[in-house]
């Protein structure tokens, strides 16, 4: 996540609160090491701001339980 360009929708907090949290008007990162690709790509996609980026290692292990959850 850049934070530096990040404009505080709260819609990465909103749609993944188990990765991301707001602290005042910035969106942060609470669980940097996660496996719930499917939603934090989603933030990504959705960040008005463009601020979040998704690593190619995360996004090669997901979490089986990930599409059991709609995450």
């Amino acid at each position: 996540m850049r934070a530096d360009d990040c404009v505080g929708s709260g819609i990465c907090a909103a749609s993944c609160p188990q990765v991301f949290a707001m602290d005042g008007d910035r969106a942060v990162v609470i669980a940097p090491e996660t496996t719930l690709t499917k939603a934090v790509r989603m933030a990504s996609l959705t960040c008005p701001a463009e601020a979040i980026d998704v690593s190619t290692s995360a996004q090669s292990s997901p979490d089986p339980q990930e599409d059991a959850d709609g995450r």
